[in-house]
């Protein structure tokens, strides 16, 4: 899901289907695709003050009019850092830079204007983000209307209504396909342990506490002389 904002709407175009593998996850992807980052300090510098609101619409207003002015900046800088390009000049590293730089807050001010009206807008150590509040809105035009059929999977989808319901399919656009484990259950059983919440950002202590128990349990005597696999949340918790 992460960079989906950057290439939802050229590489899914003209294909015949597209398979989402983790669909539970497919509704955030979407939302944090079309979330908009607002960075204080790159606005400020280039002598653009943030709006100290929460309504997306003086957000709006607020891109709409500086938009214009910052697309000259874009084309000033531009026109001459190509210029060099094509006649094989040194480049210099600070204006690649700064062409960046403004190409950057184009895109933010191009992307806020594009955002509805559903939207909620909050503050982050950085400055703004501006999330769309729903999914059903956007999925259509940055996925499903790329390809005339498309497959969610997910072993742990949910109930498929609601899944339907919070991508914005319509009754009759969808149907639902459950296929067994081809594993038997007696040979794949589940022991719950609460001991800490498993996830990429747990604590040192966490992470001693559940080695501790994954050491115990491959010290008893009916897994002491089997090999075993441990699914970690991250490579960080891997290499620990």
């Amino acid at each position: 899901g992460e960079g989906l904002g950057e290439s939802m709407r050229s590489p899914f175009k003209n294909r015949s289907l597209i398979v989402c593998d983790e669909g539970h996850l497919l509704e955030k992807a979407l939302l944090s695709a079309s979330s908009v980052e607002v960075s204080k300090r790159s606005f400020e510098r280039s002598g653009i003050s943030l709006p100290a609101s929460r309504e997306i619409g003086e957000w709006k207003d607020w891109a709409a009019l500086h938009a214009p002015a910052v697309g000259l900046e874009v084309s000033k800088r531009t026109a001459p850092f190509d210029e060099k390009v094509l006649k094989g000049e040194e480049i210099v590293p600070d204006d690649v830079r700064e062409v960046r730089r403004w190409r950057g807050l184009m895109r933010t001010l191009g992307a806020i204007c594009e955002l509805g009206h559903e939207v909620f807008v909050s503050r982050t150590p950085e400055g703004w983000k501006l999330q769309p509040t729903f999914a059903w809105a956007l999925s259509k035009d940055l996925l499903f209307q790329h390809a005339p059929r498309s497959l969610v999977m997910s072993a742990t989808l949910g109930a498929p209504w609601l899944t339907a319901r919070l991508l914005g399919l319509e009754e009759g656009d969808w149907r639902s396909v459950s296929m067994p484990s081809s594993f038997p259950s007696t040979v794949r059983p589940v022991y719950y342990w609460p001991l800490v919440k498993m996830n990429a950002r747990q604590s040192e202590w966490e992470t001693a506490k559940q080695i501790s128990a994954l050491n115990y349990i491959a010290n008893l005597k009916a897994f002491k002389r089997q090999k075993g696999v441990v699914h970690c949340a991250s490579y960080r918790l891997a290499q620990w």
